[in-house]
């Protein structure tokens, strides 16, 4: 899997789960969402004192995505309200 930091714009189905995504200026389908995992940055360093722990919160999931031209594993994950493709195989 390559591994990149691009940002990308997600949008979520009900359950908070990605279902589609937009980077590299193309728009990718989810059509399965597969390993999922949460995780907090450290709550004692000093940049992260006082904040929320939403914006602590770092989830990952691995989802099998699709546009026009291919399908692709691909590792998104979300920093607070920002989301990044962090890894892609086709």
């Amino acid at each position: 899997m390559e591994s990149y930091s691009v940002t990308a714009e997600v949008d979520l189905d009900q359950a908070g789960r990605p279902e589609s995504f937009r980077a590299w200026c193309r728009t990718y389908t989810v059509s399965v969402v597969g390993h999922s995992w949460e995780a907090l940055l450290p709550l004692w360093v000093e940049e992260n004192l006082g904040k929320p722990i939403e914006e602590l919160r770092v989830r990952h999931y691995t989802v099998l995505a699709s546009d026009s031209q291919r399908s692709a594993v691909v590792e998104l994950v979300a920093r607070g309200r920002q989301w990044f493709v962090k890894g892609f195989a086709d």
